[in-house]
């Protein structure tokens, strides 16, 4: 991605090993600080799925709006988490940015989303060359499937050079008749820079809290990424999604058109908490990474108890047999 101002300066220094401070949604959702500004944002385990969608464009720090579409939900499908996501690089240092978010429905009814929020999450490297939103969507205004409208006015200030490349939603969703998984949603930015070498990749760790655990077995990872667009330099195949070190994807060329991407890939986890890492590594370009969803598998209710039955009912055929 072509980036304005003086950026040379913001590339001399390491990058930070930092956190960024996350707030609570609900009871259901928590943030559990990992490397980088990458964080929990919600966690379910059960007869649950997700949907990932966005739109990309050429940088702007006028207001933009785009179309999304969501398709995959099963009719009457409970809505567990929603959240609309969008970047700007080159924001204002001193958190002088604010935007404004609104969703427009199938039935094309407007909720306002946010009114000139700050940034929700900051690159960890000194700077905060790329910014973050992380806007909260009311379930309520997830209506089923159809065409969504996400509209993104800018109120900035303090003079800076501001570029948003896109906007993405993310909805995760409950039915009785989905299969048994748990739907993980890590998010935060992430800025990615390996054209100076300084910041050549970033990591998510996908944790477990609750009841909600990630299984051994196939999977499904998804991520979102601003700035990717397909105008630079021959490195973009070098441009990799890992996941637990097998590359999985390659290329971030703006699938979205231009300027962000969705990759979507099947990926095998293990278990464990924490045992699940995706990792993006950049090229010769420069974006931001501001999602990784990952959906795994769960045991079958009712699973432990059953070996122990059968474990139990083996033993006593063996007394039995020894009597």
């Amino acid at each position: 991605m072509a980036f304005s101002g003086d950026l040379n300066l913001m590339k001399t220094y390491p990058c930070l090993a930092s956190c960024v401070s996350w707030f609570l949604l609900a009871t259901l959702w928590s943030a559990v600080p990992v490397c980088g500004s990458t964080v929990l944002g919600f966690q379910k385990s059960g007869n649950v799925g997700y949907e990932l969608v966005g739109f990309g464009q050429p940088s702007t720090n006028s207001a933009f709006s785009g179309n999304v579409f969501l398709g995959t939900m099963p009719p009457g499908a409970t809505i567990e988490y929603a959240a609309v996501y969008t970047n700007d690089f080159r924001g204002p240092t001193s958190g002088g940015g604010a935007i404004d978010v609104s969703l427009k429905d199938p039935a094309m009814t407007t909720t306002g989303l946010a009114s000139n929020q700050s940034p929700t999450s900051q690159s960890p490297n000194p700077g905060g060359l790329a910014f973050g939103w992380e806007i909260p969507v009311n379930p309520l205004s997830i209506i089923g499937n159809g065409v969504y409208t996400i509209s993104v006015n800018p109120n900035f200030f303090n003079g800076n050079a501001n570029q948003m490349a896109g906007a993405g939603l993310l909805v995760v969703f409950s039915d009785p008749t989905l299969p048994l998984s748990t739907v993980t949603v890590m998010h935060g930015v992430e800025f990615l820079d390996n054209s100076s070498g300084l910041f050549p990749s970033a990591s998510a760790s996908f944790p477990e809290t609750g009841t909600s655990t990630i299984g051994a077995g196939a999977g499904q990872l998804s991520i979102l990424t601003f700035g990717d667009d397909m105008f630079d330099p021959p490195m973009s195949p070098n441009e990799l999604v890992q996941f637990n070190g097998s590359t999985v994807h390659t290329g971030l060329d703006g699938n979205l058109n231009p300027n962000a991407s969705i990759v979507t890939a099947n990926v095998t986890t293990v278990a464990g908490h924490n045992a699940n890492t995706a990792t993006v590594t950049a090229g010769g370009d420069v974006f931001s990474w501001h999602v990784a969803v990952l959906q795994s598998t769960i045991p079958e209710p009712g699973s432990a108890l059953l070996a122990l039955l059968g474990i139990g009912a083996m033993m006593s055929r063996r007394r039995r047999q020894a009597g």
